[in-house]
């Protein structure tokens, strides 16, 4: 009788493998619906991450830490691995999530997430520049950004994750500047006085005054403010201009 055969699933064959080229290719082979925990591994150093497409996170794991500006996503592993490189680590699938497809997407993300937390508070990996899910349990503005980046690449973010971000940015107390920044990006007021004819005009922004008078906006810039007489022959009136300052 022949004896029966033991089916190896694919993933624990490339466990504990040396992160070679090799190593990459075969990872980066299985697909794009893989969606697991996984380790890289150098001596004591450790580090765990989690992805729902193994193939995209493995291509952008492999060139990263040789680009500069992309070293800064996982700061103190591509640190480590630009300094000694791939082939001193070793990959380790640390939990697989099999029938993706039959899991609603955000559920899939918030259980990978409670579970790659899981593992991060177990072995406290030291590759890892967070030891915490900052985007979900403890908001601030350095993470917000990051996830304005898309810091999660292709995962969109959970309703869990928008309200905290909403509460986190409703609550924020703007300073002078950030308000004048604001307004400048909006668009300035100005005061507009037709010696033509006699009046004076507020506009919400030059923007606004260029779409009435068809003026362009650079000429309109141009005489902000300076005093100086402006004849416009489209309109065969002479205008003076002024930004209008109010109080923030």
């Amino acid at each position: 009788m022949d004896k029966m055969k033991t089916i190896v699933h694919p993933l624990n064959e490339l466990s504990n493998l040396p992160l070679t080229s090799e190593t990459f290719g075969r990872i980066i082979n299985l697909g794009k619906n893989v969606a697991v925990i996984y380790s890289f591994k150098k001596g004591e150093d450790k580090y765990i991450g989690r992805t729902i497409n193994l193939q995209a996170r493995m291509k952008e794991h492999k060139i990263s830490p040789f680009i500069k500006h992309k070293r800064k996503n996982c700061t103190i592993l591509y640190n480590s691995v630009n300094k000694y490189g791939w082939d001193v680590f070793t990959f380790e699938i640390l939990e697989y999530f099999p029938n993706i497809e039959n899991l609603p997407r955000e559920l899939l993300i918030d259980l990978m997430a409670n579970k790659e937390e899981e593992y991060i508070k177990k072995y406290q990996p030291s590759l890892n520049t967070l030891l915490t899910r900052p985007l979900w349990d403890n908001v601030n503005k350095s993470y917000i950004k990051k996830a304005n980046r898309s810091h999660l690449r292709g995962i969109p973010r959970t309703e869990i994750v928008k309200e905290k971000i909403s509460s986190k940015l409703s609550n924020r107390v703007l300073t002078n500047n950030i308000k004048l920044a604001i307004s400048k990006s909006k668009g300035s007021p100005i005061l507009v006085k037709c010696l033509t004819d006699n009046t004076e005009i507020e506009y919400s922004s030059m923007k606004k005054f260029e779409q009435i008078s068809q003026i362009k906006y650079s000429t309109i810039k141009k005489y902000l403010d300076t005093n100086i007489l402006y004849s416009s022959k489209k309109t065969k009136k002479e205008y003076l201009i002024f930004s209008i300052k109010k109080d923030i």
